[in-house]
């Protein structure tokens, strides 16, 4: 059986809420999707994004996924 592979993205809305998906290379399925409460501040924004970024590779590798290239698309 071949690994599914995903990728990562995320993104600030409007409101600074952070919204972090992982989803399906190949189909653009969504798999995972959180959104986190932020601030308009850079370094705030970056923390939040890092904390999120790890929880996101938590649920990909816990799943047995793969993460397409080693890299995410969006704010990393």
């Amino acid at each position: 059986m071949e690994d599914q592979i995903v990728k990562i993205s995320q993104h600030f809305s409007e409101s600074a809420k952070l919204i972090t998906t992982v989803y399906d290379a190949e189909t653009a399925e969504v798999l995972y999707r959180v959104e986190m409460d932020s601030s308009e501040l850079p370094g705030v924004q970056r923390v939040i994004a890092d904390m999120a970024y790890e929880d996101a590779l938590g649920f990909i590798y816990g799943c047995g996924y793969r993460l397409e290239g080693g890299k995410a698309s969006g704010l990393r």
